[in-house]
């Protein structure tokens, strides 16, 4: 918030590119040690951005990296609450899903 005289305004909000947060996931393929591939991928999976969602489930499962199945599981919950607002195409969720199986876990309450 700033003083403008006698009117406080609101600073504008910071508004995140999500292009470049795809751009960025595509980067971890080649430039990122397993430590951080794990690290930023799991806080794509957390995002609210389906997208991003679906994108950073789609390298966990072409990168093979098991040690997010939970994060898939909590992120497939999540695009469950409001579907229609939180995933309308079902890109994350179908993004999830098709990880999973490339994963090979298939003991998850998902595919039921």
């Amino acid at each position: 918030m700033r003083d403008s005289g006698n009117a406080t305004i609101a600073a504008p909000m910071a508004v995140r590119n999500v292009e470049q947060v795809l751009e960025k996931l595509s980067e971890l393929r080649q430039n990122s040690s397993p430590e951080e591939r794990i690290r930023e991928l799991r806080k794509a999976l957390g995002d609210k951005i389906n997208v991003i969602v679906a994108k950073a489930a789609k390298l966990t499962g072409e990168l093979q990296l098991r040690a997010l199945v939970p994060d898939l599981g909590s992120a497939f919950e999540r695009m469950l609450k409001d579907p229609v607002k939180s995933d309308p195409q079902c890109r994350a969720k179908d993004g999830i899903a098709k990880a999973l199986v490339q994963l090979g876990h298939d003991e998850s309450a998902i595919f039921l």
